[in-house]
């Protein structure tokens, strides 16, 4: 028995997405991809795979084939009716627990397609049954069938229906002899069948042991807890992930403000720095000035104020020949631009003359 058949009914909300019989292949594929995740023998005790004993009829014999999972081997052959033959190899296998199925050859299998309208999606078994007569030479009373939707178009549209079935005389034989040694038939596929393919009614199928049926229900509830570790995880991950980036938002955060910090202090350290460094230039520019005036300007004159602003110079003194500095100055380097300010005044009493003169002063490259 697989995870599907151990649930108990279709669900409105799952026909109105699914046509009949279409979920079953999808939750089998979503089992399978879990089931896959796990170590292979945490694997075999959740979902061991059932061994098939199947019976190949032919004309006056019947070969036996047993099969587990991918794996089958040859089981031996029966005569014709020869059902202690079948109940012995069965024996042989107890071990695999093989359910008993008959495996047509695909001759003795009639295959349909048929289109159905969407709103039969939901009884579409029994809407099936009812157009057997029509689509085959059979009665629905005289065949066994299954089958399968192998495409579901929008709603509207059609759905495409691929329908299997052979004369119940085709099993009704072997399966009469089974059942009355006491082993009952599970299923009857044929080759080529899709993989759940079961003309076999469903009525007539063995009941599944109690001990089965809890384990499916197990694994069924296994692989919900599975599926939403499954979703869960990448999500508490990620949280994860984000809040060890928040603290390192933070402490980025933290360290940004101290290097704001850090710089603003440097910027005005840089600027202190250039302030000195102009009023050094100023201040060198200055001693210059008075170095070359201290040279250049005669004993008999006297220097009683100087005033330097952005390179304006005005000098105020007394001299015994004031006119002759202005040419005095014109040699100097660095100075153009000299005039007196205001007229010489004549200092009688001390044979001098006060003087008022202006000029440019510029630092020449290399001072």
């Amino acid at each position: 028995m697989s995870l599907v058949s151990g649930l108990s009914q279709r669900p409105d909300w799952l026909s109105r997405w699914l046509p009949a019989g279409a979920e079953l292949h999808l939750l089998r594929l979503w089992r399978d991809g879990l089931l896959g995740c796990l170590p292979p023998e945490l694997r075999r005790r959740l979902a061991p795979e059932q061994a098939r004993l199947y019976l190949l009829p032919q004309a006056n014999t019947a070969s036996l084939l047993l099969t587990k999972g991918e794996q089958s081997e040859p089981a031996g052959e029966c005569p014709h009716e020869d059902v202690d033959c079948v109940q012995a190899a069965l024996a042989r296998y107890a071990s695999a627990k093989p359910q008993l199925w008959i495996k047509l050859n695909k001759d003795a299998v009639l295959t349909r397609t048929a289109a159905f309208p969407t709103q039969v999606k939901q009884n579409l078994k029994q809407v099936v049954g009812y157009e057997i007569d029509r689509l085959t030479p059979f009665r629905a009373d005289q065949v066994f069938y299954d089958f399968r939707i192998q495409r579901s178009g929008s709603p509207g549209s059609h759905l495409v229906v691929e329908l299997s079935l052979c004369p119940q005389d085709r099993v009704q034989f072997w399966d009469g002899l089974l059942r009355e040694a006491g082993l009952p038939l599970s299923g009857v596929d044929w080759e080529g069948a899709w993989e759940e393919a079961n003309l076999l009614p469903a009525a007539q199928r063995p009941k599944p042991a109690l001990a089965r049926m809890w384990a499916t229900r197990l694994l069924a509830l296994f692989v919900m807890i599975l599926a939403a570790a499954v979703l869960i995880s990448p999500l508490a991950q990620k949280r994860e992930v984000a809040i060890v980036l928040e603290r390192q938002a933070d402490d980025l955060r933290f360290q940004a403000g101290h290097v704001t910090g850090l710089r603003s202090k440097l910027d005005q350290a840089r600027q202190s720095a250039e302030l000195v460094l102009t009023e050094k230039q100023r201040y060198a520019s200055l001693v210059e000035l008075l170095r070359q005036l201290t040279e250049r300007i005669p004993e008999n004159t006297w220097i009683q104020n100087l005033d330097y602003d952005k390179g304006e110079v005005q000098l105020r003194g007394e001299s015994t020949q004031a006119t002759a500095l202005i040419g005095l100055l014109e040699e100097m380097p660095g100075i153009d631009g000299v005039r007196f300010r205001s007229p010489v005044v004549q200092i009688a009493a001390k044979g001098k003359e006060r003087f008022h003169i202006s000029f440019r002063y510029t630092e020449l490259p290399g001072q």
